[in-house]
């Protein structure tokens, strides 16, 4: 998995906005930060999860074709300087959930990751497991146990979706015959 993780981040980032991960301290420091300002609202929020910090090491904050996952630090990049794309913080975005005053918060012992449209991406210290869910309602459309499996998931089906027919035969090949 990890070899389809790194080829899409090849074609749908790092070729047109290069490498940029985080390194283990300022990983450390993110979860610590979560931890120590939602504690005393109540909201435990758990470390940041073993594949999720990984990731982070590749890639500090992640945008495209709508999907988006958060890094230690809020990332701007684009093309045009008076239109950059901004990529929150992960405090900034968890924070966002938990202060939230609306029928279904974030669930405690949750941590936002990143989102697509309506759905979010979450991970559960409870269950340590990686999911989408609605944004409003925080129901579970899938689970997945790892978190490249999140990603090439929803990043490979927007990818593929994008490829000619020549294109997607040459992923299928790469991707061991799945789509």
């Amino acid at each position: 998995m990890q070899e389809q993780l790194l080829f899409l981040l090849e074609k749908t980032f790092f070729d047109e906005w290069g490498r940029h991960g985080a390194d283990a301290e300022a990983i450390a420091d993110a979860g610590t930060q979560m931890t120590a300002a939602f504690a005393p609202g109540g909201f435990t929020a758990p470390p940041i999860p073993e594949g999720y910090a990984a990731f982070l090491s590749l890639c500090d904050g992640y945008a495209w074709n709508g999907v988006r996952f958060f890094g230690t630090r809020a990332l701007q990049f684009g093309r045009d300087p008076r239109k950059p794309c901004t990529v929150p913080a992960l405090y900034d975005e968890n924070a966002r959930y938990v202060y939230r005053k609306v029928d279904t918060p974030l669930p405690d012992g949750c941590l936002v990751l990143g989102d697509l449209g309506d759905a979010l991406f979450l991970y559960s210290a409870a269950s340590g497991q990686y999911a989408a869910a609605d944004a409003e309602t925080m129901a579970v459309s899938e689970s997945f146990d790892r978190f490249d499996e999140l990603f090439i998931r929803h990043v490979g089906a927007a990818y593929y979706s994008k490829l000619g027919i020549w294109e997607k035969k040459k992923y299928r090949e790469a991707f061991g015959g799945r789509e």
